[in-house]
Formats: structure tokens, sequence, C-alpha cells
């Protein structure tokens, strides 16, 4: 039998700000992404708003992985250091996407970030590999923390492996797990807490899909393919009203997805930009060129000599 091109389960992450927005998308997921089903993975009581069906389940997210929890991993972290369980959340729900991987839901998932709607229909597998959709970023301590839970590994291409989702083969992140933890089992998120200095514990300092990425680039590149992703960040800047079915599929021909992110930049952005005047093609697309330049600068500047990117 063929498989699919297709075949893998989507999964979301979902908080109360964004769970009913999310499920108010599930129809554009399954259009352009068309999953097997949609997994969405929150807070017990955000279940009340998930129409449960034969294509779509919702998993409370204290349940994915035995000890993993939310007050579990503020607790971990507030023993490194008190000054950063604030950042217990972020932290969560990375270890999240990797725990999903440790069910037995499936051999293949693609978790996707909720604030991020797909443009037009995307194929995550291609000639039976999957696709690594990359951007142009660089944090240090991402590959600080890499190099001390996988000794030997660090930023290895010209790109980063963070998108606005990653598509993961079960086996390998199981593998990957195993690595880290090092005859630990089932601490592997306490084993990348503890291996993070105190004060970068304040900051985002573990990267669960930089540590994948580079991981299975390494160890399994025939399982993956690379294609260059194009998102659309800045919806709040220039749409702060929403994206009209007309400029959704104008959007659509310049990029994949579209993300809305209602930071304090953006909302101070978005006073100048959010204007009709600046809801054009053109414009858009020279702010984000400047935008993406300004940020590759900055990378060349901050970042090694890397190897060249893996076509």
């Amino acid at each position: 039998m063929q498989e699919s091109a297709n075949d893998f389960r989507l999964v979301l992450l979902c908080v109360k700000s964004n769970i009913q927005e999310t499920v108010k998308n599930l129809a554009v997921y399954r259009e352009f992404l068309s999953p097997k089903k949609i997994v969405i993975i929150g807070a017990r009581d955000l279940g009340q708003f998930v129409p449960i069906d034969g294509s779509t389940e919702f998993r409370d997210e204290d349940t994915i992985l035995g000890g993993l929890t939310l007050r579990a991993v503020r607790d971990e972290i507030g023993a490194i250091d008190s000054g950063a369980a604030h950042r217990a959340g972020w932290y969560f729900q990375q270890f999240l996407k990797l725990s999903y991987a440790l069910t037995s839901f499936c051999e293949r998932y693609l978790v996707w970030d909720s604030d991020t709607v797909p443009l037009h229909a995307l194929q995550m597998r291609i000639g039976g590999k999957n696709v690594f959709d990359v951007k142009t970023e660089y944090n240090k301590a991402y590959f600080d923390t890499l190099g001390k839970i996988l000794p030997g590994l660090g930023k290895e291409h010209d790109f980063s492996f963070i998108s606005e989702h990653m598509i993961f083969e079960s086996a390998i992140v199981r593998e990957l797990i195993q690595k880290i933890e090092g005859g630990s089992h089932g601490q592997f998120w306490k084993t990348i807490l503890r291996s993070i200095e105190k004060g970068e514990l304040q900051g985002p300092a573990f990267s669960e899909f930089e540590t994948y990425g580079t991981y299975t680039m390494k160890f399994h590149p025939e399982a993956y393919t690379v294609r260059r992703w194009k998102s659309f960040r800045e919806e709040a800047v220039f749409f702060p009203n929403g994206v009209s079915v007309q400029d959704f599929n104008k959007l659509g021909m310049d990029y994949d997805a579209k993300s809305f992110e209602n930071h304090e930049s953006q909302k101070r952005l978005s006073k100048l930009l959010g204007h009709p005047v600046f809801q054009n093609r053109f414009f858009i697309s020279l702010f984000l060129w400047a935008k993406d330049r300004a940020k590759k600068i900055i990378m060349q500047k901050e970042s090694r000599t890397w190897a060249a990117p893996h076509e």
C-alpha cells in the first residue's frame, strides 16, 4: 500500500488566549495540510472548546508524559534559579512537543504554532522524505545548550530549523531523547534544564527545533529534505483588524503562512503601518526584505563560520 504524502497527525499546542481562534481555523488546517487527525494539547479546562470527533481530539498537557507538568517544570526551574520560574511555560511547551513521540499515538507528527495559519496547500512530505522548512535566525544560547546535552553537536548550517512548525519522526525523537537522558529514563527535560547556566534560564536557552533538526541532519539526513520557508509574521503590524479573504489570497501568492503576534513593538509599528496605503505586496515585501537583511548582518557579526547548507 502506497504511503500518503501527508501521513501524519497535526499537533497544536494551545493556551487560553488562542484556543478559540485555533478552533476557528481547524477547517483551514484540514484543507491546506491534510493531516490524518488534528490533536489539540492544552490545559485540561481548554477541552471544553474543542469539537471532539473522528478528525479532532484533545489531550490534557499534563498527561502526555508521566511527571512532566507545568508545575513540575516550574519547580525544577525554581530550584535552579528562582528568578527564572516565569519561563516555565516557554520551556514546558518545547518538552511537550518532544514528549509526544513517547506516546503510542503515531509514528509521525507535525507540530504547528497555533497562532499561525497556512496560506495555501502545503506538502510536508516530498518524494518519501519529510520537509524541514528553514529560515534565518541564530541564538548562541541554543547551541551552547545543544553542545552540553549532545557533545560534539553545534551550529552546522547557515540556516535555522526554527520556523512556525516542524514535522517529527517519532523513532528519531525517541533516539534523541535516549541520548540526552543517558540512562535516566523519562527525565530528559530535567537533563536539559540542568545543563543550562543559572543566568541563561531567564531567557531562551533551548530550542527543540534546532536540537532535533541539527541531530537529524547529522545522523539521519536521508529522512529529510530542506525547503526555504517564507512566513508573514507581521499581520498585527499591517492588518491589526484582521486579514480579509482578498488579502489572505494575495498574501498566499508570496508567503506560505501568516502569524498574528501582538507584541508591544508590533503595536507601535501598526500605528504607522496599519493603514490601507501600506497593505500592498510591494511595500510589505520591501519591509520584510529590509528586516531579513538586517537580521543576516547581525548573524554574520555574531556567529562563527558555518558549514554550507544541506540541500
